[in-house]
């Protein structure tokens, strides 16, 4: 039990981190589009200073805010590396499905090296992820959840959102 709180103070601190680090890259992002620093900190800051989602974030310690920086980083390399853009994407997307919706602008722009950068970061995750393709049980296990997902079960407090949800 005890290794389990050590491993849940790591991840509320890293939590914390991760917004730290998402105020400074949403900083980063508001100067990249062309706003001046004054109006650049006051939206920012209003923001992550107004907005539920990130309450309820650090509240039910969700892991949003890791894919946040992902998607962040990833908007922020894109022009000047875009390979690591990519591979941003590659680990939000691991986290959760949704950083991986970035591929289709990212294929209409025709940004080839950072969908070689999702490709690739994906591969290599994936490697690691199933020890070299010896253990592939979590992605089976993965598979089996998401195929039988229960729909009877749905209601208006929980509602299937995926993209399986398109296909009932």
């Amino acid at each position: 039990k005890s290794v389990w709180v050590f491993v849940f103070y790591i991840h509320q601190s890293a939590l914390l981190f991760f917004l730290l680090f998402a105020y400074v890259l949403s900083m980063q992002f508001a100067k990249q589009i062309g706003l001046d620093d004054v109006t650049g900190s006051l939206l920012v800051s209003a923001i992550f200073l107004f907005n539920v989602p990130i309450l309820r974030t650090l509240s039910n310690n969700q892991v949003n805010f890791y894919v946040l920086v992902s998607i962040l980083g990833a908007l922020i390399l894109l022009q000047k590396s875009p390979i690591f853009a990519g591979i941003s994407i590659a680990l939000g997307g691991f986290i959760k499905l949704y950083p991986f919706a970035l591929s289709a602008p990212l294929l209409g722009l025709k940004k080839w090296r950072a969908l070689i950068g999702v490709l690739a970061g994906s591969v290599v995750i994936a490697l690691f992820e199933t020890l070299f393709l010896h253990n592939l049980k979590i992605w089976e296990q993965f598979v089996q959840f998401y195929l039988s997902f229960p729909v009877e079960q749905e209601s208006s407090l929980f509602k299937n959102t995926s993209p399986m949800s398109l296909l009932r």
